[in-house]
């Protein structure tokens, strides 16, 4: 499915924020992620990023990280706005109907922030208890730092690079974040969900929901 890009806005030189047209009954799940495709040098190149949007949204928003040589993620960073680019069908069960529990607590390090965003919009949507945990390096890459402390949510920002209420890593405060009565979703790194979901294992958590790049 062709759309167009229609607005660009960094957070810093290696990430931004990119929305782009939502193709007429493109129908999909908080959570999900889908391909964009496009021609670079000649070559069709397909790379698979989440939805930051929420489905109510008018337009798809993805949160992009620059990464060095990186074809696609450099070249939707500089092409023109108006520009058209191909999009798949949403995939992925990453999805908040996998949760059986009121309480769900949501865990994103770095660009796995997006898929969150949604997710979270959505859970207080069903009157959901919600936690939501964001490890970045430094404050102002907490992109959907302002819609998490406006929503009835508890949100816990932890900074490596900065001092902060929360300065670590999420590893530090995984004892204050373990519920029985929870449904975990962790998005990121494969090495930082992995590691996360077997320190949440070991605790006795087995109601856990992974997304890993």
């Amino acid at each position: 499915m062709k759309v167009k890009i229609l607005k660009r806005e960094f957070i810093d030189k290696d990430h931004y924020l990119l929305w782009v047209e939502r193709p007429k009954d493109y129908n999909y799940k908080p959570g999900q992620f889908t391909y964009i495709e496009s021609t670079i040098n000649n070559n069709k190149v397909r790379r698979f990023y989440s939805f930051a949007s929420h489905p109510e949204e008018e337009n798809l928003l993805f949160y992009i990280k620059r990464v060095p040589n990186g074809l696609m993620s450099n070249y939707l960073a500089e092409i023109p706005l108006g520009s058209t680019i191909e999009i798949g069908n949403p995939m992925g069960h990453f999805t908040l109907d996998r949760a059986d529990t009121d309480r769900v607590i949501f865990i994103g390090a770095g660009t796995g922030i997006a898929p969150i965003r949604p997710l979270t919009i959505e859970a207080v949507k069903q009157n959901k208890k919600v936690i939501v945990v964001h490890q970045e390096r430094y404050k102002h890459l907490l992109v959907f730092r302002d819609l998490f402390e406006q929503l009835p949510i508890i949100y816990i920002p932890i900074l490596s690079k900065e001092q902060s209420e929360y300065h670590g890593h999420v590893q530090d405060y995984i004892d204050r974040l373990i519920y029985n009565d929870a449904t975990y979703y962790i998005c990121g790194s494969r090495q930082f969900v992995i590691e996360i979901a077997n320190l949440l294992k070991s605790k006795g958590i087995n109601k856990i929901v992974i997304e890993a790049f």
